[in-house]
């Protein structure tokens, strides 16, 4: 799809339709095309895959896996069904800021990662993408002392979808709409942040156990990864 193409439709379907990704503010008008966002916190057991006509014994568990689980839509700018128009190099952006401990002190860390997708359909329904943090990096980073309630509501998600060229497309946080992780990410993109950021600690699907279940249900993850933002 060609850039001016692309602002075009963008363009119409904001005056077409009114419809704004009302989930975040901190983005600019412009940059809300991605709308009814949902971010889903869970922690998950290692699926355990095995080949038929195989045996195999059961490994101690490591821990239980981190999932960031999102739906998104993206809009149908054509209003003609039969005339989609496609985003190609959908990126999304994950970040957790997570409860953790250094030389004895409670601090947060901020876990990152990044999905490239080949290409997205924008067709107005509802779309799959979720990214996983490994129980080995929790057991490194994570706090012990905490209980599991505890920690659930301690942790914050923010989630950014880019076009090709590194432009925001829409943003979402867990817990939603709440003003409290709104500020605390603002306050860990400062440079002089004091928060610890471990990029590529969030895994995209395909690097995960899961790469292999219910396959059909999510987009194809781009086989070299070159976002640019």
């Amino acid at each position: 799809m060609g850039l001016l193409r692309l602002a075009v439709l963008v363009l119409a379907f904001f005056l077409v339709s009114g419809s704004i990704f009302s989930a975040e503010k901190d983005l600019p008008r412009d940059s809300r095309l991605i709308k009814d966002v949902e971010v889903k916190l869970k922690f998950l057991e290692t699926p355990r895959i095995t080949a038929d006509n195989t045996s195999s014994s059961a490994a101690a568990s490591k821990g239980k896996w981190l999932c960031i689980d999102v739906t998104y839509v993206l809009p149908d700018v054509t209003g003609k069904s039969s005339d989609i128009e496609w985003m190609d190099d959908l990126e999304i952006l994950y970040e957790v800021l997570y409860p953790s401990m250094y030389k004895g002190k409670n601090i947060i860390v901020k876990f990152m990662g990044r999905t490239l997708y080949w290409s997205v359909a924008m067709d107005n329904k509802k779309h799959k993408a979720d990214a996983y943090i490994p129980p080995q990096i929790l057991h490194r980073y994570g706090r012990s002392d905490m209980r599991a309630g505890d920690l659930m509501k301690s942790i914050e998600i923010r989630v950014t979808f880019y076009d090709r060229n590194g432009k925001p497309l829409g943003r979402a946080y867990y817990p939603r709409n709440d003003k409290t992780a709104v500020s605390n990410f603002s306050r860990t993109d400062e440079m002089t942040s004091p928060v610890p950021k471990l990029a590529d600690t969030i895994y995209p699907r395909n690097k995960t156990p899961w790469a292999f279940l219910e396959y059909d249900n999510y987009e194809l993850i781009k086989a070299v990864e070159t976002g640019k933002k």
